[in-house]
This record gives structure tokens, sequence and C-alpha cells, in this order.
């Protein structure tokens, strides 16, 4: 293509064009970008020594274009940004002098320019002023880092609001201790509390302000339970938890059964806190979530129905908790007590 027929041809395009030969001087330079540098054609065609690199970067300097033909990675280090793909070159670069010290934000594309037989003899380069859609990115990352530190602060002030619940409780059980049933009955109401503040813990430590690292939070709430009911370091817990991540919406209720089973584990299953072990698995499995919560204590009685409306509220607690996870639960008696449950992530419900 002659450089009378390129210059045609780029003199249509809306983006900011020039091209350049293969001695680095300007053969093609269209009306936007003479608009945009104040330089008009006539007065940079066939000029070199990096010319039209002075318009944009005020010295004499290799720029991308130049890139098309020598991979100089010191060049590549003044663009905020830059992606080969095949042939081409795309760039974006901030500009503080630019715009008469207004500063301005391009998008630069460079191309190779080939003949009619394949072979190199320059190479063009477009150029586009993105610096309102980057203004709108920088706003709009600004706006959700604010939300982003909101909710973090929404959800340790959530916490700390339950850990006052957690220690008014304590002070309960200090006015009826000498009444078992009440204790036991605080004791309960205080683990339900901690196992909901601990998730909303993990949320505000967490870099995922959305999803719970079930594993860590299992850990954490087994571990708690253990210390809650008196029993030393050395009781035997066995967790087999896949890395999994749930949504608050799941975490809620899933660490609240588990608080339920390991709590009745702990209070029943053993009595004199004799030796025994509490196993807890966790996996994914067809698309959906198997719970296994077991212990080798004493059992349950073989008439003990734990769907019975009788039972006690921590089981009711559980089947409730099991329907709102649209799940299923069953109970195996043979071995010690040992229930499986299954269910599936829920979707984040919308709020008016």
């Amino acid at each position: 293509m002659s450089n009378q027929l390129l210059s045609e041809v780029i003199e249509y395009l809306l983006d900011a064009t020039f091209a350049i030969d293969l001695n680095g001087k300007v053969i093609a330079w269209n009306s936007a970008i003479g608009e945009m540098t104040d330089t008009l054609k006539d007065d940079i065609l066939g000029e070199g020594s990096y010319v039209y690199c002075k318009l944009f970067y005020e010295e004499h300097r290799p720029c991308l274009i130049e890139l098309i033909g020598d991979e100089n990675s010191k060049l590549i280090s003044n663009y905020d940004f830059i992606h080969r793909e095949g042939n081409k070159l795309y760039a974006e670069v901030f500009l503080p002098s630019f715009y008469n010290g207004k500063g301005a934000y391009l998008e630069i594309t460079a191309s190779p320019l080939l003949d009619g037989k394949g072979l190199r003899y320059g190479a063009i380069e477009s150029i586009r002023d993105i610096t309102e859609r980057k203004k709108e990115e920088i706003q709009l990352k600004s706006s959700l880092n604010e939300k982003e530190v909101l909710l973090r602060e929404i959800h340790h002030r959530v916490k700390n609001n339950l850990q006052i619940i957690s220690s008014l409780l304590n002070l309960q059980e200090f006015y009826v201790k000498e009444d078992p049933i009440a204790v036991n009955v605080l004791k309960e109401s205080k683990n339900r509390v901690l196992a909901m503040a601990m998730i909303h813990e993990m949320l505000y430590q967490s870099t995922n302000l959305s999803h719970i690292n079930i594993p860590n939070y299992i850990m954490n709430l087994v571990s708690n339970l253990v210390y809650s009911y008196g029993y030393d370091s050395n009781f035997k817990t066995v967790l087999n938890v896949e890395e999994i991540m749930l949504n608050i919406e799941t975490s809620i209720p899933v660490g609240l059964i588990i608080g339920e089973l390991v709590s009745n584990s702990l209070r029943h299953a053993f009595p004199n806190k004799q030796e025994g072990k509490i196993t807890l698995s966790l996996k994914y499995c067809n698309k959906g979530y198997n719970l296994v919560i077991s212990d080798d204590g004493v059992g349950l009685p073989p008439k003990f129905d734990f769907r019975n409306i009788e039972s006690t509220l921590g089981l009711k607690l559980v089947n409730s908790l099991v329907e709102q996870l649209d799940g299923s639960i069953e109970l195996d008696k043979n071995h010690g007590t040992q229930f499986t449950i299954k269910f599936k992530e829920q979707r984040y419900k919308e709020r008016i």
C-alpha cells in the first residue's frame, strides 16, 4: 500500500492514528491525531528521531510502535498495562502533562504494516483517549471499596453484639448455677449465639465477604464446644472436612446444626466425661453436601424418634434448620449415634 493510500484510509478512522516506516519516519498522520496533539499532518510527515513521541511524552524516545520490531523491556515498563496478542500490541498509559497539565489516560494499539509479500515495511499506531472511562472505573472501585469497608464494619458490629448477648447469658448462668436444667438451657443458648458470632467474625477478617471457609469454621466451632462442656484438650475429635466455601445463607444453619448435634454428643454420649470420640465429615457429593456427625458413646434409646415433636428443643431446631436448607436427615443408632444430613447451598435471597 502506498503512503498516499494509507493516509487516505486512516483519515476516516475516529481514533488518533499514525504510521511510520522501518526508519522511524512518519508516513501517515490523520486529522484525529492532529487534533489530539495540535500538530498538522504537513508539519510532521517525513519527520523521524521520535519527534512524534515528544508530542506525548515531552522527550525524544521510543514508544509503543517501536516494540513491534523490538521487544525492549525498559520500554515495556513505561506502560501501566501492556498485552501482546499475535503481532499486535495493546497498552494503557497515563500522561500527567497531556492537555496542558490536565493529564490523560490513553489506550494504544500498535500493529505491523505488511506489504503484498507479507514483509514488514513499517508500523501503525492508534490512540484513544479513555480518560472519562478510567475516571468512572476509579470512582466505581472507590465506591466498591467504601461498601466493602461498610459491610466489614457491619459484620464486626453484629459479632460484637452477639458476644454481648453471650456475656449476658454467662451472667445469667452464674445466678442460676444451683439449677442444672437452667444452666444447660443457658449454655445451649450461649453456644448457639457463639456459632453465629464466629461466622460474622470470620467474614470480618476474611478478604471474601460473601463466603465462609468451612474447614476453619468447623475446627474452631468444635474446639469451642469441647471446651465449653468442660472436656480437656485430650478429648478426641476427628474432622474430615473438604476445602469448602459456603455463603452466609448456608453457613449459619449448617453451623447451628453442627453446634446442636456436637453439643448433644458432649452432654449425653459420654457419662462422667468418659473417653470417647466425635467424628465429623463434610464432603461435596452429587451437586450437594453430605454432613455426617457421629459419636461412639452410649447411644440413644431404641425407640427414640428424633423427628417427634416431643423431642428436645435442640433436635427440633436441627429438623427445622435441615428443612430450611431443603435437605434431609437420617439417624443411625447401630454403633453409637450417627446423623447424616444432605443439603445444597442456598441461593442468596434478595431482601427489600
